[in-house]
């Protein structure tokens, strides 16, 4: 099989780095900054919100209009990442000695979708996950899509073979017996990085090979939005933090003004990095939260040439002003297992969610209304999650709580 050479994306390089699981490390953030965000953000539900903007400068700077944030934050295309994988999936692929690789899905990190993509641009056969229903069951149906010729075969999201539940157990368990004794084959397992915790910890299985995106640092944050803001549009556009004047993003190369002001980097994007992980989708909600104009500032919606000849300025909150997702006011242990069930599957029905759960309908409608209120979990599709926003401070709660986490700590 000839692999096709990987192709770079619209940014000239590709934006996500495959490591193995081993050589994974978090960013770090500036000491004092990492320190106050992650205590502030943990009791963020005793804090009044409207304390948050009192530091922001200019006081008349507004919320960028969707259209605008659409074309400097604009949504990222993963599929242009799919031959990210081939560096590493392809010599494996095409080897003489073939075992199951693993390649670990951070929530948010967009890392599944890239698989899919991987999986569909190499006509590689994708295995679906079983329905809810039958994974209530003991129906070994679901192993059939493994039984034909093809050289590989892709499971993209393991996660959703399983149900923490007695009898959801059942499918996982004869999954990785099938595995690892060869009867599948070999092939490569896609599986959210909670749900494969569970699994190393309460199943004892292990990976002989596994593989994560590389987080971003500060400077892939910077490569990569910048390369998002003028990607298709090359806005003369330039990112600075509201409260000093700062360069956040490096300034355009032919943009000379205020000198004085871009000597020194605002550390917004290393906060941000080591505050979210280093996950590209958790940083890309908060980034887009932080951007603010000013009310005469440049209309894109006008397509005002004269305007757009020069150079229009984006500013950015300072990071300790940027509200943060906070934990509802009356915290208890039912949050915790909501949070922890989401996680565990990446994302589930309210149905479905609702038998895994020790809780009364009352307790139950109660708590999910909790979580969402505060914006920790969404709903996309009848399909409830943990939010983007909400992640950093849902894994500090349920890592403080004694749950289990993922292994990137």
């Amino acid at each position: 099989m000839n692999s096709p050479q990987p192709q770079k994306n619209a940014s000239g390089n590709f934006s996500w780095e495959w490591i193995p699981t081993a050589e994974f490390s978090l960013p770090s953030g500036t000491l004092q900054t990492t320190f106050k965000t992650r205590l502030m953000s943990f009791l963020h539900h005793r804090t009044p919100s409207e304390k948050m903007d009192e530091l922001l400068k200019p006081e008349s700077l507004e919320f960028l209009s969707t259209y605008m944030l659409d074309r400097l934050v604009p949504p990222v295309d993963l599929k242009t990442e799919a031959l990210s994988l081939d560096p590493a999936l392809m010599p494996w692929c095409e080897g003489q000695h073939k075992k199951v690789i693993l390649i670990l899905n951070v929530p948010h990190s967009g890392n599944g979708e890239i698989l899919k993509y991987w999986a569909a641009e190499h006509g590689f056969r994708i295995i679906d996950p079983p329905s809810p229903s039958a994974l209530l069951s003991s129906d070994d149906s679901w192993f059939e899509q493994f039984d034909n010729n093809d050289p590989c075969w892709v499971l993209p999201e393991l996660e959703k073979c399983w149900l923490r539940h007695e009898t959801g157990l059942y499918l996982i368990r004869n999954f990785f017996r099938r595995l690892f004794s060869g009867m599948l084959g070999f092939g490569v397992v896609g599986c959210g990085s909670w749900a494969w915790s569970f699994f190393s910890h309460a199943l004892s299985v292990s990976a002989p090979v596994s593989l994560v995106a590389k987080p971003f640092d500060s400077e892939k944050l910077e490569t990569w939005l910048s390369a998002l803001a003028s990607g298709k549009n090359r806005l003369p556009v330039r990112f600075r933090q509201a409260d000093n004047g700062r360069q956040v993003l490096s300034a355009p190369p032919k943009d000379t003004s205020d000198d004085e002001n871009k000597k020194e980097q605002s550390p917004f994007l290393r906060d941000l990095a080591a505050f979210c992980y280093g996950i590209p989708g958790v940083a890309l909600a908060y980034w887009r939260s932080s951007l603010r104009a000013e009310p005469d500032g440049l209309d894109l919606e006008k397509g005002d040439a004269q305007a757009a000849a020069d150079y229009s300025t984006v500013w950015v909150k300072p990071w300790m002003n940027v509200e943060k997702s906070g934990l509802p006011q009356k915290l208890e242990r039912n949050h915790a297992f909501v949070l922890h069930s989401l996680l565990l599957h990446d994302a589930l029905d309210m149905d479905t969610l609702s038998k895994l759960l020790p809780l009364r309908q009352h307790n139950f409608g109660q708590t999910m209304y909790d979580l969402s209120d505060n914006g920790l979990i969404e709903s996309s599709e009848d399909q409830w999650r943990v939010s983007a926003k909400g992640y950093p401070v849902v894994r500090r709660f349920l890592k403080t709580e004694g749950f289990l986490p993922d292994d990137f700590k």
